[in-house]
């Protein structure tokens, strides 16, 4: 695999050098993405996990509630109304970003989060 510069095949930014560590560095080389793109290919290969969720843009996941440590937001209540009308109450939720425009296809809102 080379270490030249790409272009990312997804996102069309110039100069893309896969200078991270494995299996990043693989992941991005073998697919062609920037390092931002191959972040959110990654979540769209998990887009139908239980415990991930889209809302207004943003990417969300839960985590166990009888996890010990850092608890998202603080340990917030959040409800999550799903599309296909689960409804899940959280205090362990995870913001992982926005979702940048050209993922949206691929990752399109399925939750209302509403904060306790």
């Amino acid at each position: 695999m080379t270490t030249e510069p790409y272009t990312c095949v997804k996102c069309r930014v110039d100069n893309v050098f896969a200078r991270y560590i494995e299996p990043t560095r693989t992941e991005m080389l073998e697919q062609q993405l920037c390092f931002t793109c191959n972040f959110w290919t990654g979540y769209v290969r998990m887009r139908d996990d239980p415990t991930i969720f889209r809302c207004k843009g943003s990417h969300y996941k839960t985590a166990p509630e009888n996890e010990r440590g850092f608890r998202g937001y603080g340990g917030a209540k959040w409800k999550i109304i799903t599309h296909d009308g689960r409804e899940i109450i959280t205090t362990n939720l995870w913001h992982q970003g926005t979702i940048p425009p050209h993922f949206r296809e691929e990752l399109p809102d399925n939750c209302q989060l509403i904060p306790q």
